[in-house]
C-alpha cells in the first residue's frame, strides 16, 4: 500500500469492526509498515517504519486521530515494538539479520544501548515482528522469520522467568504456527491482546493471500500451560467468539445507571460520570469465587483519592484500593470485623516521572482462591494474600 496515512478500526469484542478512518496522514507514514500503539500518561504513542526505512514515533492524545510525527529518523531496522515491564521499565525491539535487536528505552521517543537477543533467531537468518507480553510471571517473547513471500514463513516463541531481554533457549514447541496448505500459508509478524474478558489472549498475525504481497489478517485463541505457549489455530473456519465480561458498563455523563446503585451523589464531568466526595457506585451483580475485573478512572481531584471495592461481604468486611495521587501510591485496605489495614504499594515511575492524574488511568484486580493481584495498567503491581 503506497499511500499516505495509517488506516484504524476500533471493535469491542474482536469479533465486530468500524472503521474510523485515518488516525494520522503525516507525510512519513506514506506504506507505513507495522503501526504498533501505546498507551502512556495521557498520550497514544505510535511506533513505525514507513517503506521500511528506519523508524519515526509520532503521538496523539486519542487512538483513532491526530497522531502527529515527534521525532526525527531514527534508524534501527523495522518492525520497532514496546514493551513496558511491572517496573515501569520501558524496551524497544526491533528486526536484525541472524537475530532481534532490543534496545533500553530512556524516553517514549528515545533509544539506547542495543541488546542482540541471540536465542530469538530463525535459523541465524532474517528475524522480525517481535513482541513481549507478561502472564503469570513469565515473559514470552513471539518473532517471525524467513522469508515474507515464502510459504514457510513463520512466527515463533521464546520464554523468560527472568527478565525481558534474557531468552536463553527456545521452547520444544517452536514453530508457534506455520502452515504450507493452501487455505493458510505464509503466516506471520503476530501481535497478542488480551480479550474482552480480561482473562483470555489472542494472537493476531497475517498470512499470504493471492496475488503476492496481499495478505489476510487472523486472529486464534492462545493458551498457556506453565511455560509453554500453544496457538489453537491456524484457523479459516468460523470460531468461537471471545467471552466478554459477565458486567460491563462505560460512564459516560449521560449514561443509564441501570444495574447499578449509587451511594452518595454526582458531580459534573466533561467526559465521564464524576462521582462527588465519598460516594461509591455499587453493581448490583453478586459475584463468587475468583474474578478479574478492570476500572478505569480519570481526574482525580487534588488530595482526593479514587478507586474500588472488592471481596465485599458487609460493612464490617470488605477489601479496597485506592489511586493516591498525593503519595505516587496504591493504597489497598482490608476491612475485618471492623479493623482495618493498610498497605500502601508505590505506582511505577517510567522515565522517574509522576503518574498523570488528569488522564486516564487504569486499575486490575485478580482474585484467585486467597490470593488477590493488582495491575495498573496491565503491570502487576502487587500481590495480596489474604
Amino acid at each position: 500500500d503506497n499511500s499516505t496515512g495509517i488506516k484504524c478500526w476500533s471493535s469491542p469484542d474482536l469479533v465486530n469492526w468500524t472503521y474510523e478512518g485515518l488516525c494520522t496522514q503525516e507525510r512519513i507514514t506514506r506504506s507505513a509498515y507495522a503501526p504498533e500503539v501505546y498507551y502512556y500518561n495521557g498520550y497514544f504513542y505510535m511506533y513505525t517504519s514507513p517503506g521500511g526505512n528506519g523508524h519515526y514515533v509520532l503521538r496523539s492524545t486519542s487512538p483513532t486521530e491526530g497522531f502527529e510525527v515527534v521525532t526525527d529518523n531514527m534508524g534501527m531496522s523495522i518492525d520497532g515494538s514496546v514493551f513496558i515491564d511491572n517496573d515501569g521499565k520501558w524496551y524497544f525491539y526491533t528486526a536484525g539479520h541472524g537475530a532481534l535487536k532490543a534496545y533500553d528505552m530512556v524516553s517514549p521517543t528515545k533509544m539506547q544501548r542495543g541488546t542482540t537477543l541471540s536465542a530469538a533467531s530463525v535459523n541465524g537468518g532474517w528475524t522480525e515482528g517481535a513482541m513481549v507480553v507478561y502472564h503469570d510471571g513469565y515473559y514470552y517473547l513471539t518473532y517471525t522469520g524467513n522469508h515474507v513471500l515464502s510459504p514457510s514463513y513463520r512466527i515463533l516463541y521464546g520464554v523468560s522467568d527472568r527478565s525481558p531481554l534474557h531468552y536463553d533457549t527456545m521452547p520444544d514447541q517452536n514453530p508457534l504456527l506455520i502452515s504450507t496448505s493452501e487455505d493458510i500459508l505464509g503466516i506471520g509478524h503476530s501481535s497478542t491482546v488480551k480479550g474482552p474478558d480480561l482473562d483470555s489472549y489472542y494472537i493476531v498475525y497475517h498470512a499470504l493471500l493471492g496475488t503476492l504481497p496481499n495478505r489476510t489478517m487472523n486472529i486464534d485463541r492462545i493458551v498457556f500451560n506453565g511455560k509453554k505457549m500453544e496457538i489453537i489455530g491456524p484457523t479459516v473456519t468460523p470460531q468461537q467468539v471471545p467471552d466478554m465480561p459477565e458486567v460491563y458498563h462505560r460512564f459516560a455523563p449521560s449514561s443509564s445507571l441501570k444495574g447499578w446503585s449509587l451511594v452518595g451523589t454526582l458531580g459534573t464531568g466533561r467526559t465521564g460520570l464524576c462521582l462527588a466526595k465519598d460516594s461509591m457506585l455499587i453493581c448490583k451483580t453478586p459475584f463468587a469465587g475468583d474474578f478479574t475485573a478492570e476500572y478505569n478512572v480519570t481526574s482525580i481531584s487534588e488530595g482526593g483519592m479514587a478507586g474500588a471495592l472488592f471481596a465485599y461481604a458487609d460493612a464490617q468486611n470488605y477489601g479496597a484500593c485506592y489511586f493516591d495521587p498525593a503519595s505516587q501510591s496504591l493504597r489497598i485496605e482490608l476491612v475485618r470485623n471492623g479493623e482495618v489495614s493498610v498497605e500502601r504499594v508505590p505506582l511505577p515511575k517510567s522515565f522517574g516521572e509522576d503518574v498523570r492524574f488528569d488522564c486516564v488511568q487504569s486499575l486490575q484486580i485478580e482474585r484467585s482462591g486467597n490470593q488477590y493481584s493488582f495491575y495498573f495498567g496491565d503491570r502487576l503491581l502487587h500481590v495480596l494474600t489474604s
